[in-house]
Protein backbone atom coordinates (compact mmCIF):
# COMPACT_ATOMS: atom_id res chain seq x y z
CA UNK A 1 0.00 0.00 0.00
CA UNK A 2 2.80 2.00 1.00
CA UNK A 3 4.73 1.66 -2.30
CA UNK A 4 2.22 2.12 -4.45
CA UNK A 5 1.14 5.09 -2.63
CA UNK A 6 4.78 6.62 -3.56
CA UNK A 7 4.45 5.36 -7.21
CA UNK A 8 1.45 7.48 -7.27
CA UNK A 9 3.34 10.59 -5.60
CA UNK A 10 5.95 10.43 -8.31
CA UNK A 11 3.68 9.82 -11.28
CA UNK A 12 1.85 13.20 -10.58
CA UNK A 13 5.05 14.76 -10.27
CA UNK A 14 6.58 13.54 -13.13
CA UNK A 15 3.16 14.29 -15.32
CA UNK A 16 3.48 17.83 -13.39
CA UNK A 17 6.95 18.26 -14.65
CA UNK A 18 5.70 17.56 -18.15
CA UNK A 19 3.29 20.33 -18.42
CA UNK A 20 4.35 23.15 -20.05
CA UNK A 21 3.62 26.62 -18.31
CA UNK A 22 2.52 29.64 -20.65
CA UNK A 23 4.17 32.44 -20.20
CA UNK A 24 2.70 36.07 -19.30
CA UNK A 25 3.04 38.23 -22.47
CA UNK A 26 1.92 41.55 -23.11
CA UNK A 27 -1.29 41.37 -25.72
CA UNK A 28 -3.22 44.61 -24.40
CA UNK A 29 -1.76 48.07 -24.36
CA UNK A 30 -2.17 48.20 -20.39
CA UNK A 31 1.17 48.64 -20.00
CA UNK A 32 2.74 50.24 -23.08
CA UNK A 33 1.01 53.35 -24.89
CA UNK A 34 2.35 53.50 -27.98
CA UNK A 35 4.17 51.31 -30.54
CA UNK A 36 4.80 50.99 -33.98
CA UNK A 37 4.47 47.98 -36.32
CA UNK A 38 6.31 47.74 -39.72
CA UNK A 39 4.67 45.95 -42.43
CA UNK A 40 7.04 43.73 -45.00
CA UNK A 41 6.37 45.13 -48.34
CA UNK A 42 6.77 41.93 -50.21
CA UNK A 43 4.08 39.75 -48.49
CA UNK A 44 1.98 42.45 -47.63
CA UNK A 45 -1.46 42.52 -49.89
CA UNK A 46 -2.28 44.96 -52.61
CA UNK A 47 -0.11 45.83 -55.45
CA UNK A 48 2.24 48.88 -55.04
CA UNK A 49 1.26 52.15 -56.66
CA UNK A 50 2.85 52.61 -59.77
CA UNK A 51 2.27 56.05 -60.77
CA UNK A 52 1.48 59.20 -58.15
CA UNK A 53 -2.21 59.29 -59.56
CA UNK A 54 -2.33 55.31 -57.78
CA UNK A 55 -1.96 56.79 -54.41
CA UNK A 56 -5.46 58.84 -54.36
CA UNK A 57 -7.34 59.64 -51.37
CA UNK A 58 -9.44 56.82 -51.91
CA UNK A 59 -7.65 54.18 -52.69
CA UNK A 60 -5.69 55.03 -49.59
CA UNK A 61 -8.49 55.19 -47.33
CA UNK A 62 -10.11 51.94 -48.82
CA UNK A 63 -7.00 49.86 -48.18
CA UNK A 64 -6.14 49.28 -51.20
CA UNK A 65 -2.68 50.87 -51.14
CA UNK A 66 0.04 49.01 -49.22
CA UNK A 67 1.03 49.95 -45.60
CA UNK A 68 4.59 50.70 -44.93
CA UNK A 69 3.96 51.05 -40.92
CA UNK A 70 1.27 51.95 -38.53
CA UNK A 71 1.75 54.06 -35.28
CA UNK A 72 -0.59 53.74 -32.67
CA UNK A 73 -1.07 55.98 -29.58
CA UNK A 74 -3.50 55.25 -26.96
CA UNK A 75 -4.67 58.33 -24.96
CA UNK A 76 -7.49 58.29 -22.25
CA UNK A 77 -9.35 61.04 -23.78
CA UNK A 78 -8.63 60.65 -28.21
CA UNK A 79 -6.69 58.09 -28.99
CA UNK A 80 -4.48 57.98 -32.60
CA UNK A 81 -3.62 55.45 -35.15
CA UNK A 82 -1.21 57.03 -37.86
CA UNK A 83 -1.03 54.75 -41.35
CA UNK A 84 2.03 55.01 -43.20
CA UNK A 85 1.52 53.96 -47.11
CA UNK A 86 3.80 53.00 -50.02
CA UNK A 87 5.00 56.41 -51.87
CA UNK A 88 4.90 58.07 -48.94
CA UNK A 89 1.42 58.98 -47.58
CA UNK A 90 0.20 59.17 -44.48
CA UNK A 91 -3.74 58.82 -43.14
CA UNK A 92 -4.37 59.73 -39.51
CA UNK A 93 -7.24 58.20 -37.84
CA UNK A 94 -8.53 59.01 -34.43
CA UNK A 95 -10.79 57.40 -31.77
CA UNK A 96 -12.84 58.55 -29.49
CA UNK A 97 -15.49 56.00 -27.19
CA UNK A 98 -17.21 54.11 -29.68
CA UNK A 99 -16.29 56.02 -33.55
CA UNK A 100 -13.26 56.27 -35.89
CA UNK A 101 -13.28 59.77 -37.14
CA UNK A 102 -10.41 61.13 -40.44
CA UNK A 103 -10.36 64.04 -42.76
CA UNK A 104 -9.23 63.02 -46.13
CA UNK A 105 -6.77 65.02 -48.01
CA UNK A 106 -8.19 67.97 -49.40
CA UNK A 107 -11.74 67.61 -47.79
CA UNK A 108 -12.55 70.33 -45.39
CA UNK A 109 -14.88 68.31 -43.50
CA UNK A 110 -14.08 65.33 -40.79
CA UNK A 111 -15.65 61.83 -41.22
CA UNK A 112 -17.00 59.57 -38.37
CA UNK A 113 -17.98 56.07 -38.48
CA UNK A 114 -18.74 53.63 -35.89
CA UNK A 115 -15.59 51.39 -35.20
CA UNK A 116 -15.78 47.48 -36.43
CA UNK A 117 -14.36 44.46 -34.51
CA UNK A 118 -11.60 44.68 -37.10
CA UNK A 119 -8.34 44.67 -35.00
CA UNK A 120 -6.93 47.49 -36.57
CA UNK A 121 -9.95 49.52 -34.80
CA UNK A 122 -9.76 47.60 -31.75
CA UNK A 123 -6.08 48.95 -30.66
CA UNK A 124 -7.56 50.26 -27.64
CA UNK A 125 -8.22 47.15 -26.14
CA UNK A 126 -6.12 44.57 -27.67
CA UNK A 127 -2.78 44.91 -29.51
CA UNK A 128 -3.28 44.26 -33.53
CA UNK A 129 -1.43 41.45 -34.33
CA UNK A 130 -1.01 39.62 -31.33
CA UNK A 131 -4.93 40.01 -30.57
CA UNK A 132 -5.52 36.35 -30.83
CA UNK A 133 -3.20 35.02 -28.65
CA UNK A 134 -4.15 32.80 -26.27
CA UNK A 135 -2.50 30.59 -23.68
CA UNK A 136 -3.32 27.32 -24.90
CA UNK A 137 -1.77 28.59 -28.83
CA UNK A 138 1.75 28.38 -26.50
CA UNK A 139 4.70 26.45 -28.53
CA UNK A 140 7.38 26.66 -26.38
CA UNK A 141 10.75 28.66 -27.06
CA UNK A 142 11.86 29.88 -30.23
CA UNK A 143 14.93 31.52 -31.79
CA UNK A 144 13.96 34.96 -34.26
CA UNK A 145 16.72 37.33 -35.15
CA UNK A 146 19.10 36.13 -32.51
CA UNK A 147 16.43 36.54 -29.95
CA UNK A 148 14.67 34.14 -27.23
CA UNK A 149 10.99 34.55 -28.19
CA UNK A 150 7.66 33.25 -26.84
CA UNK A 151 6.39 31.33 -29.65
CA UNK A 152 2.29 31.17 -30.65
CA UNK A 153 0.74 29.42 -33.62
CA UNK A 154 -2.76 29.08 -34.23
CA UNK A 155 -5.63 29.56 -37.03
CA UNK A 156 -7.98 31.92 -37.36
CA UNK A 157 -11.45 30.06 -36.49
CA UNK A 158 -14.45 30.26 -38.79
CA UNK A 159 -16.35 32.41 -35.76
CA UNK A 160 -13.83 35.39 -35.76
CA UNK A 161 -14.40 35.32 -39.44
CA UNK A 162 -17.98 35.08 -39.46
CA UNK A 163 -18.29 37.95 -36.60
CA UNK A 164 -16.57 40.56 -38.61
CA UNK A 165 -18.37 39.49 -42.15
CA UNK A 166 -21.25 40.12 -40.30
CA UNK A 167 -20.42 44.14 -39.90
CA UNK A 168 -18.59 44.58 -43.74
CA UNK A 169 -19.55 41.71 -45.72
CA UNK A 170 -19.24 38.87 -47.32
CA UNK A 171 -15.35 37.25 -46.81
CA UNK A 172 -13.91 33.97 -48.70
CA UNK A 173 -13.00 31.69 -45.76
CA UNK A 174 -9.88 30.58 -45.89
CA UNK A 175 -8.33 29.24 -42.23
CA UNK A 176 -4.81 31.32 -41.91
CA UNK A 177 -2.00 30.06 -39.73
CA UNK A 178 -0.99 32.94 -37.61
CA UNK A 179 2.41 33.44 -35.89
CA UNK A 180 3.51 35.30 -33.02
CA UNK A 181 6.69 35.87 -31.03
CA UNK A 182 7.46 38.00 -27.82
CA UNK A 183 10.56 38.37 -25.70
CA UNK A 184 11.19 36.44 -23.23
CA UNK A 185 12.52 38.69 -20.83
CA UNK A 186 9.93 41.89 -21.10
CA UNK A 187 7.09 39.93 -22.43
CA UNK A 188 6.03 41.87 -25.30
CA UNK A 189 5.12 41.28 -28.96
CA UNK A 190 8.51 41.44 -31.42
CA UNK A 191 6.44 40.11 -34.51
CA UNK A 192 3.72 38.48 -35.99
CA UNK A 193 2.86 36.56 -39.06
CA UNK A 194 -0.40 35.85 -40.53
CA UNK A 195 -0.76 33.92 -43.51
CA UNK A 196 1.44 36.11 -45.36
CA UNK A 197 1.36 39.39 -43.66
CA UNK A 198 4.67 40.49 -41.37
CA UNK A 199 4.78 42.72 -38.75
CA UNK A 200 7.30 43.88 -36.81
CA UNK A 201 7.17 45.57 -33.26
CA UNK A 202 8.44 48.63 -31.93
CA UNK A 203 7.61 50.03 -28.48
CA UNK A 204 9.84 53.43 -28.22
CA UNK A 205 9.38 55.68 -31.32
CA UNK A 206 6.45 57.63 -30.65
CA UNK A 207 5.91 57.08 -26.63
CA UNK A 208 6.22 60.85 -26.13
CA UNK A 209 4.63 61.89 -29.03
CA UNK A 210 1.41 64.43 -27.82
CA UNK A 211 -1.71 63.99 -30.28
CA UNK A 212 -2.53 66.70 -31.02
CA UNK A 213 -6.39 66.73 -32.81
CA UNK A 214 -7.44 69.25 -36.50
CA UNK A 215 -9.69 71.47 -35.73
CA UNK A 216 -12.41 69.40 -38.49
CA UNK A 217 -11.74 66.19 -35.83
CA UNK A 218 -12.61 68.40 -32.90
CA UNK A 219 -16.17 69.35 -34.78
CA UNK A 220 -17.38 66.25 -35.79
CA UNK A 221 -16.69 64.64 -32.42
CA UNK A 222 -18.84 67.61 -30.93
CA UNK A 223 -21.50 66.50 -33.84
CA UNK A 224 -21.18 62.98 -33.03
CA UNK A 225 -21.73 63.68 -29.07
CA UNK A 226 -24.38 66.06 -29.65
CA UNK A 227 -26.64 63.71 -31.97
CA UNK A 228 -25.74 61.00 -29.88
CA UNK A 229 -27.41 63.07 -26.65
CA UNK A 230 -30.42 64.03 -29.07
CA UNK A 231 -31.11 60.73 -29.39
CA UNK A 232 -30.76 59.63 -25.46
CA UNK A 233 -32.98 62.56 -24.77
CA UNK A 234 -35.60 61.64 -27.45
CA UNK A 235 -36.14 58.40 -25.56
CA UNK A 236 -36.98 60.57 -22.46
CA UNK A 237 -40.46 61.24 -22.64
CA UNK A 238 -40.31 65.33 -22.02
CA UNK A 239 -36.78 65.45 -22.68
CA UNK A 240 -36.33 66.16 -25.94
CA UNK A 241 -32.32 67.88 -26.29
CA UNK A 242 -33.39 71.83 -28.03
CA UNK A 243 -31.36 71.01 -30.79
Amino acid sequence: MKAAFIVSILLITYISAQQVITPKVITTPGKVESWTIEYDHKTHPGAPPTRPSDAIPSRIYDGSVPKTKSVYIVSKKVSLRSVHHIGGTKQDFYYYKNYEYCQLPMQKDANSILITTEPEEQFRVKIPGVHWVMPEFYNGKRILNGKECFYFADSESKKERAELENEIGHLDFKPTLREAWFDTKTGLPVMYKIGELVGRYTFDTAAKEKIIVPEAIKNEIHQVFRYEEYNRRAKEPGKLAPY
